[in-house]
């Protein structure tokens, strides 16, 4: 059994964000894992917060893009 400690975000609709990192010697798999929550909110923010991140938008290539070999290099085939 390990104990590690970390900070969660709590939401307003009671759901939590847990980030984590687990010591090396920690084997893959499935483990059993207790959650033990302090009655006072932490102090400080952790320094990577998932509620920190930017949504990212990708969008496809513009309409009628191609990449054939004429396009990309013209016509003395270089």
């Amino acid at each position: 059994m390990k104990a590690i400690e970390t900070a969660i975000s709590v939401n307003p609709d009671g759901s939590a964000v847990i980030e984590l990192q687990l010591p090396p010697n920690v084997s893959a798999g499935v483990h059993q894992a207790v959650v033990i929550v302090e009655e006072q909110a932490a102090a400080t923010s952790p320094a990577h917060a998932a509620s920190d991140l930017l949504p990212l938008s990708f969008e496809g290539w513009p309409k009628g893009c191609t990449f054939r070999r004429e396009d990309l290099y013209g016509n003395d085939q270089r």
